[in-house]
């Protein structure tokens, strides 16, 4: 968690209007992409991420294009997952007058139900290193938390992962020894940990899922809605049901295919089938001469590879492209990615073996006079 981004001054709370925090120090896993001067159907516009476009995501052929306003709504759920806003007490005895609190930024891990989940007397799954189940099982009892609700499968929003960090804060379940950490900065590390420890957090199709529904509250259609076949979204319309039915297998199953790379949109889902699912939040085809297509993803992953620093959990954000082949430029595109604290240059992008499916379930912006996409 100790990246350095002490240009980042901004960081947002939920995609839905809620208020922006000035968070120093905290980075944001998305610093690499450009603001976005769009706005939403309806006149509301995108909140400016504070980012510099002037970034290592350049191509040499110009800054990539800024985000729109889907993928505007994409990153300010990102990044309101990347930084839970919780009051905890200072240490030690305030002088009068003296504030007695104060505000950390946490970020939770990837969690999955299948860590468990047993079959045969074993957890489908085998749960992350800090996870243990008797503390789990102990600690949601006594904060009257269901271990089948949504915040305890990983399903859940920001602010459901901050009420049941407020709960166990106020029942001094999160410290150094059952009490308050020494030091403030102590804080964010020992909450991290808690969440971790009792198995609370976000997975990829509930982070997914969650983006869709942003996206369609912010008023994107569904591929139903335009004649298509059923989206995630038109199964399961009802957040607080659907998510935590919405699984990777139903993201499949409905929605359109999407053919690579010349199919891409912000919005479509990147699928490995029955293991994970990534949502697309901006496409970059400024170097298509070259025959390169450069597509970013956000994502909840277990997956901790960054190209340097501390190793990366949960919510998170992937740079891909399609590209020649190196070795042999005849051959079919070849997919490439690269993680977080690389440039974008060529021996920063690897292959990857993955046979992704891409699937749609939100239509297309909606072309409108003056050469504007109506979202």
């Amino acid at each position: 968690m100790a990246f350095d981004l002490r240009n980042q001054a901004v960081q947002r709370r939920t995609a839905t209007g809620a208020a922006a925090l000035a968070t120093p120090g905290k980075r944001t896993l998305t610093d690499q992409l450009p603001a976005s001067p769009a706005s939403f159907t309806g006149g509301t516009p995108a909140a400016s991420s504070g980012r510099d476009s002037g970034s290592a995501q350049s191509t040499g052929t110009g800054d990539p294009p800024p985000l729109d306003a889907r993928g505007q709504v994409i990153d300010n759920l990102l990044n309101s997952f990347q930084s839970i806003d919780i009051e905890v007490p200072l240490a030690g005895a305030a002088a009068a007058g003296a504030p007695t609190t104060t505000h950390v930024h946490v970020k939770p891990p990837y969690w999955n139900n299948k860590y468990v989940t047993l079959v045969d007397g074993k957890p489908i799954l085998e749960p992350p290193i800090g996870f243990d189940s008797g503390v789990r099982a102990e600690q949601l009892a006594k904060l009257g938390i269901d271990p089948r609700s949504a915040v305890a499968s990983g399903k859940a929003r920001p602010h459901e992962i901050a009420d049941a960090v407020n709960k166990a804060l106020a029942a001094k379940l999160i410290g150094s020894t059952g009490s308050h950490p020494v030091a403030e900065n102590g804080w964010a590390p020992a909450i991290e940990a808690w969440l971790l420890k009792v198995g609370i957090g976000i997975d990829c199709n509930g982070f997914v899922y969650e983006a869709l529904q942003d996206l369609h509250a912010a008023g994107a259609r569904t591929t139903h809605d335009v004649g298509g076949p059923n989206g995630i979204l038109d199964v399961y319309p009802t957040e607080d049901s659907g998510r935590t039915t919405a699984s990777i297998d139903a993201m499949v199953a409905t929605g359109t295919n999407v053919t690579p790379p010349d199919g891409l949109q912000v919005a479509d889902l990147m699928v490995l089938v029955g293991e994970h699912v990534r949502i697309i939040m901006q496409v970059d085809r400024a170097d298509l001469a070259s025959r390169i297509t450069r597509f970013t993803t956000a994502e909840s992953t277990a997956d901790g590879r960054t190209s340097g620093g501390d190793p990366v959990h949960g919510p998170r954000i992937h740079y891909w492209r399609y590209a020649p082949n190196p070795d042999d430029p005849s051959q079919p595109l070849q997919l490439q990615e690269r993680y977080e604290g690389s440039q974008d240059r060529p021996e920063d992008w690897s292959a990857k073996a993955e046979k992704p499916l891409y699937k749609r379930h939100l239509a297309p912006p909606e072309a409108k006079a003056g050469g504007d996409a109506k979202y």
